[in-house]
């Protein structure tokens, strides 16, 4: 079994210059690794950049904190998709759960995976959660 092709690498500074997600998109790829996953703004150039390899586009949503709305989440889930990505990580309204909010944190999570699910049925959605966020009182 080869572990390279279930590992995922990350690249999501707010300051990453073209040359590093370009670096990025190359060792993932002479890695054969499962995916790349990036911030929205570098879902076209990283989808171009990774054509024809194995090596599948995830985009995160909604990062670092999940304060977005599900409208904003939404669309930025069906952009990325729209631009090259092969997969969709977002994060979830936490503070609405928290608060007890149960009904608004499911909203998020339904409303984000039905954008997804009309640019592309096969697109792989996940949900990252920070679970010490959820320790915290």
């Amino acid at each position: 079994m080869n572990i390279s092709d279930r590992l995922e690498q990350t690249l999501l500074r707010p300051d990453s210059m073209e040359e590093e997600v370009r670096l990025a998109c190359m060792g993932a790829k002479s890695h054969n690794l499962a995916a790349l996953a990036l911030p929205p703004v570098w879902a076209r150039f990283a989808a171009i950049a990774l054509a024809g390899s194995p090596v599948r586009l995830d985009v995160l949503v909604g990062y670092p904190l999940g304060t977005h709305t599900p409208s904003v989440k939404g669309l930025e889930a069906r952009l990325a998709l729209e631009e090259g990505a092969a997969e969709i990580t977002f994060v979830p309204n936490l503070a609405a759960y928290k608060t007890g909010y149960r009904e608004t944190f499911s909203q998020d999570v339904a409303y984000t995976l039905k954008q997804c699910r009309l640019v592309n049925p096969d697109a792989v959605v996940k949900v990252l959660l920070y679970l010490d966020l959820l320790s915290q009182a």
